[in-house]
């Protein structure tokens, strides 16, 4: 039977605006009010109709730009592949050297009368095309190239013959629509400018829901074109597949052979006839592939394959599938004082509650421990915000007004904490359980839109963990950035530069690696096909590959994780849901202060690390002693500024809500490419996006937060099964 979710008041994200526009993260928060399956039945209290108003917990990401509807169409085939233009009817001539176009300042270039100079299709060398990344292919071809020359070129009158500055909302949607078909063929945004103040007044401050790249294929072809066709077979077809940049499925294909030239492809498929066009049919879900070539004395050759023929070629259910054996979801329970509000929201007192914060977590690797032989130790991937603790450890955040003093005096005698049956009253701080489930199924259907979830199971213990347990977790140095008066930047920043922009050490990701400990006997609970194989030559192999190649959203990538969402009877339950998205925008680095991008993470307390961290207005003080004796935490503030990919997500289907924060993130070759942490929507047109933490950032610091990652187990002296093994 499908596990049932508590019945509590849940809290998608914080509504922090009252315009038609949201974003939230993606995270489940909820008080709770009755026991779950596993818990005493008979333990049931009055629910609360009224939502928790703290912050523990939830996040929301910048907004959408207003009027961002933008009509999309499912791609699992290529029936609704996007048109073809401004591109030369022929190859273009091989003796023209299209790295020797030359580009003047203050010349706009158009595709009409500088046909040259937006040229994309069957340019490039088969071979040389196996050696870029997706990303390097599309910027090496002369419409990239002129595409970011003519955006350099309006940054300096765009706005109304002024130059843009996106700072403070100055644009309108005129200006806002022309930026858009810029990066719809760029694929990014947030590094053009020639200096820091440049970078900032350039950067577009909202999620720009009518900016998503779209990915380019060869064109369709009917049936009735197959007449009179010479049926031929590519022995190399494997080969061509796991080397394609673009990834595995059969619309990769169609995206490979779309940049490559004639010559290199009549080579390739051992034609003894000059090309002169090719088409191609694809369905991604059924993994099926056909290519029609035409050549020059009308012989037409035929080619065809699947996922069976050629064992590459790989379906969207294999991504689907590749996450969710990775996946699951925990419950992270918490005994937290929390404010009381009446129907006028004023406060009427504070209370020790029974929270609950639910998200999506997924194995990383496991640590080489030979000593412990009752545990396995993994490294376990979520958002900070998913396990920040610091509403509820956090004792400083009561130290001020009247009412707040009613929490510091009663504190000692009803310290706050974890609790796993919401029956138990346990004083003693141990022998607490996290609780985890997944999907009920074990193989996931080729139709499947979501998988019922099993009933919670204890994961790992809590107490003795929770401090120790936040391992990894990306901090940096980030200047040249704007802030509103109105969104408090001083409480963060610091101090101004010359020109008004601020600088923190306390930038980062919403990416955090735990280390934890978990029984062995309890991981066929939360990851089976890992229980399968662990402690076998077949573990290094389950876990992921991560390249430091930066990403492009024209490569077909895929999220999935566990939201919390309305099912056919009105119930909520988590499932296992994914996205597919073909397309998309990335946001280089974030350039524009806003208070909700703010996270927090509880960690055990560290001198060094507090003085740093917390110096602004003497924050250190707070945690120099402990709150709870034997616990000795601190917080630490994080503004994710790292660079974000926007999901296209199209086919009528809504983003990931509550509850998948934390998911991964791949791209159609099987690389992890990123953790999702927000939900953005347009509530006038319904289109929905998620946010993604990119791996590899694609700001100018080039930071890759696996690659951070190693680094400090190598420091550590962690050896792990996958990314620091024995030598």
């Amino acid at each position: 039977m499908p596990r049932k979710i508590l019945k509590v008041n849940f809290l998608l994200g914080l509504l922090l605006t009252t315009t038609p526009l949201f974003v939230s993260s993606c995270a489940v928060k909820h008080e709770d009010k009755k026991d779950d399956k596993n818990d005493n039945p008979n333990n049931n209290e009055d629910s609360n109709n009224n939502p928790n108003n703290s912050n523990d917990g939830e996040h929301d990401e910048r907004k959408p730009d207003d009027n961002s509807s933008d009509e999309t169409k499912p791609d699992n085939s290529n029936n609704n592949k996007p048109d073809e233009t401004n591109e030369p009817a022929k190859p273009l001539d091989p003796s023209i050297n299209i790295n020797k176009l030359e580009y003047r300042d203050d010349i706009t270039y158009n595709p009409k009368e500088d046909p040259l100079y937006f040229a994309e299709k069957h340019l490039f060398n088969l071979n040389e095309l196996f050696s870029l990344s997706a990303r390097d292919i599309i910027f090496k071809t002369p419409k990239l190239k002129t595409t970011e020359h003519n955006l350099k070129q309006w940054f300096k009158k765009g706005n109304h013959n002024n130059a843009v500055d996106f700072t403070f909302n100055s644009s309108d949607e005129k200006v806002n629509n022309d930026f858009f078909e810029f990066i719809k063929e760029i694929g990014e945004y947030g590094n053009y400018g020639d200096s820091e103040k440049q970078k900032t007044e350039f950067y577009y401050p909202k999620v720009p829901l009518k900016a998503m790249t779209k990915p380019k294929y060869l064109s369709d072809f009917k049936d009735d074109e197959l007449a009179d066709i010479k049926e031929i077979q590519i022995n190399d077809i494997n080969k061509i597949i796991k080397k394609n940049p673009f990834g595995f499925l059969p619309s990769n294909l169609s995206q490979l052979f779309y940049y490559s030239n004639f010559d290199s492809l009549q080579k390739q498929f051992n034609l003894n006839e000059q090309i002169t066009a090719i088409k191609s049919n694809f369905d991604d879900k059924k993994g099926e592939f056909e290519l029609l070539i035409y050549t020059k004395n009308s012989n037409n050759h035929y080619f065809k394959t699947d996922y069976l023929k050629s064992n590459n070629l790989k379906r969207d259910i294999d991504f689907y599938q590749y996450i969710y054996d990775r996946s699951f979801t925990l419950s992270i329970r918490t005994k937290t004082w929390d404010v009381d509000k009446d129907s006028l929201g004023r406060t009427t007192g504070y209370r020790l509650k029974n929270l609950q914060n639910s998200g999506t977590f997924w194995v990383l690797d496991r640590v080489v421990n030979d000593q412990d032989e009752k545990n396995w130790e993994l490294l376990v991937a979520t958002n900070i915000h998913v396990f920040d603790l610091s509403n509820t450890f956090d004792k400083s955040i009561f130290d001020f007004g009247r009412n707040e003093k009613e929490v510091l005096k009663q504190w000692n005698d009803n310290l706050p904490g974890f609790w796993e049956n919401s029956r138990d009253d346990k004083s003693e701080r141990k022998n607490i359980f996290i609780k985890g489930t997944r999907g009920i199924d074990e193989k996931l259907n080729i139709d499947f839109k979501s998988v019922d979830t099993k009933e919670l199971d204890p994961v790992f213990d809590i107490y003795n963990q929770y401090l120790d347990a936040p391992y990894f977790y990306s901090r940096h140095n980030a200047s040249g950035i704007s802030g509103k008066r109105n969104d408090d930047p001083d409480n963060f920043f610091n101090s101004k530069d010359d020109n008004g922009l601020y600088s923190t050490n306390n930038a980062g990701a919403d990416f955090l690696v735990l280390k934890v400990k978990i029984p062995k006997s309890n991981l066929k609970n939360i990851l089976p096909k890992l229980d399968s194989v662990i402690g076998t030559d077949k573990e290094k192999d389950f876990y992921i590959n991560y390249k430091t190649e930066k990403f492009s959203p024209i490569k077909s990538w895929f999220y999935a994780g566990y939201p919390l969402e309305k099912q056919e009877d009105e119930a909520e339950d988590i499932n296992f849901r994914g996205i597919k998205s073909q397309g998309g925008v990335i946001s280089a680095q974030q350039r524009a202060y806003d208070p909700i991008n703010l996270i927090s993470l509880w960690v055990k307390y560290n001198k060094d690390l507090n003085e740093d961290s917390n110096s602004l207005n003497d924050n250190y003080k707070k945690y120099e002693n402990p709150f709870i004796k034997n616990e000795h935490g601190m917080k630490l503030n994080i503004w994710n500024q790292h660079s974000t990919l926007y999901s296209n997500i199209e086919n009528d289907q809504q983003g990931l809500p509550g509850g998948s924060s934390g998911s991964m993130a791949i791209d159609s070759s099987f690389n992890l490419i990123g953790i999702n942490y927000s939900l953005s929507k347009d509530e006038i047109s319904g289109q929905t996006t998620n946010g993604i933490n990119l791996m590899q950032s694609s700001s100018e610091n080039g930071i890759n937060l696996i690659s951070k990652l190693i680094k400090k187990l190598q420091s550590d002296n962690f050896n792990t099964i996958k990314l620091n093994p024995k030598k």
